[in-house]
């Protein structure tokens, strides 16, 4: 193939697209091998069918690398691809036959698709649509139920409320009976009633004559008893005001004269109850009941001056003397010492 060219021819598969450009006498075995390869690559994955050839039977890419082969055999031979273009154009109707039918069976395996979806869809409404039947009639059955409940209960009610008029009836015509049955017990009571009361009443204007007289009594008895009480208290207050008055002036006879001030004396001054004060002076070998003694005299002018009860205590510091046998030397009164009656 001196002036032979193969211009420009592309086949096209749906794994990728391969391109024979330009393939003129001067393509080398090397450009025709790897222009073998690509085609092989292309077709492997389709599986193209065999045809025969010859006495043979060989699939497209196999008469494709025959024909290459048989043009390379002798080197000086003049190289025709028309046997490479037989094949590559029977391999390419092939595919394209083998394509059509593939989009066929597609196009009839959605068509079905389709079909069953649309059937599947056709079902579901018709379960849905089912169901909303089915919850409509128990929904009608639970509303002719309720009907018959609430009719049975509107009856026991109408029968209820019959009994209860029939009670109501009986209980008035009771009532009458028995309002007319009071009334009569109730003009006998009140005859019986009036009896009593004039018995009553003559019995308790006796009980209250009876009652006046023993409460003037009791008045009177009461008004003596009281008399006799008062003058008990008064001579016995008497007796003790003579006994308290009489241990006082034994108490101030008791005491003596007051010593005069000397290093064996302590003068002590005291602030009584009502806040007056007396001062003495004391031998240190006196006993502290002795100043208690001084402190008692002192009510015979003065009742307020010192309580019936009450304790000698010294202000600063604070301290209560109740030991009444200690000496005051023993107590360690100083030359001057200010002492308080308080009263418990």
């Amino acid at each position: 193939f001196d002036d032979l060219t193969l211009q420009s021819y592309t086949y096209t598969s749906p794994v990728r697209r391969v391109s024979v450009n330009s393939i003129d006498t001067r393509t080398s075995h090397d450009e025709v091998t790897l222009m073998q390869k690509a085609i092989e690559e292309s077709l492997r994955d389709q599986g193209p069918p065999r045809r025969e050839y010859g006495s043979q039977i060989l699939s497209a890419p196999e008469r494709i690398s025959q024909a290459i082969d048989a043009s390379l055999i002798d080197t000086q031979a003049p190289y025709t691809p028309d046997r490479l273009a037989e094949a590559i154009t029977e391999s390419i109707v092939d595919q394209q036959e083998r394509k059509e039918k593939d989009e066929e069976e597609l196009e009839r395996e959605i068509a079905q698709a389709i079909e069953l979806s649309k059937q599947q869809e056709r079902k579901e409404k018709d379960e849905e649509e089912l169901e909303r039947e089915i919850a409509q009639a128990k929904s009608i059955v639970d509303q002719q139920e309720r009907k018959e409940k609430d009719e049975e209960e509107l009856e026991r009610e109408i029968a209820q409320a019959k009994s209860i008029v029939d009670q109501q009836e009986r209980k008035e015509k009771d009532e009458e009976e028995l309002e007319r049955e009071i009334a009569q017990a109730i003009e006998l009571s009140k005859q019986e009633h009036e009896r009593e009361k004039r018995e009553q009443l003559r019995l308790e204007q006796e009980e209250a004559f009876k009652l006046s007289l023993f409460k003037d009594r009791q008045k009177q008895r009461e008004k003596e008893q009281q008399e006799l009480e008062q003058d008990q208290r008064e001579e016995l207050e008497e007796t003790n005001e003579a006994i308290k008055l009489s241990l006082q002036f034994e108490k101030c006879l008791s005491l003596g004269d007051e010593p005069k001030p000397s290093e064996s004396t302590v003068n002590i001054t005291i602030r009584l109850a009502d806040g007056s004060r007396v001062s003495r002076n004391f031998y240190r070998t006196q006993q502290l009941q002795t100043v208690k003694d001084f402190i008692e005299t002192q009510a015979i002018d003065n009742p307020d001056a010192a309580p019936d009860s009450f304790v000698i205590v010294s202000d600063f510091p604070r301290v209560e003397y109740t030991d009444l046998e200690s000496t005051i030397d023993q107590l360690g009164f100083k030359k001057r010492v200010l002492l308080s009656v308080h009263t418990l």
